[in-house]
């Protein structure tokens, strides 16, 4: 009988994401998934929040929404965007699936 594990803190080990954004540098290394779920999820009312990408951003960031005020609207996107595709493709999920309905393959 076979055994198998796997230590997920050691396959994640110091795996990061760098993003540099109004000459500032964030680092993300995972995001809980209550923090997930809360940025990924648009009630009616922060959809008509001009702030609300930068509240968002300064989430994942661990930053203050004022830190990132000078930020501009593209930026912002660009940001999430690449921290969305960064952790769907480290955890080797399709970016294709993650963005469907349907459940992903394991």
């Amino acid at each position: 009988m076979t055994k198998k594990s796997a230590d997920i803190d050691a396959l994640i080990g110091e795996d990061q994401l760098e993003i540099t954004i109004g000459g500032k540098t964030y680092v993300v290394k995972d995001i809980p998934l209550s923090l997930f779920l809360k940025v990924a999820t648009d009630d009616a009312e922060e959809s008509r929040d001009p702030k609300q990408l930068h509240k968002q951003l300064a989430r994942l960031f661990g930053a203050d929404v004022e830190e990132l005020e000078h930020i501009g609207f593209r930026a912002a996107a660009l940001a999430i965007g690449k921290i969305r595709d960064w952790l769907f493709e480290t955890a080797g999920v399709p970016i294709e699936e993650a963005s469907s309905d349907k459940q992903p393959n394991p």
